[in-house]
């Protein structure tokens, strides 16, 4: 039941890390 569990929250995990790494760049340039 874990494993079953892991694996979505891996796959969003790894779609969701560029997408939070980006925003971070876009507040950072924006705030300056």
């Amino acid at each position: 039941l874990l494993y079953f569990l892991a694996i979505p929250t891996i796959v969003l995990g790894i779609y969701w890390a560029p997408v939070i790494a980006l925003a971070e760049r876009s507040v950072r340039f924006f705030l300056g």
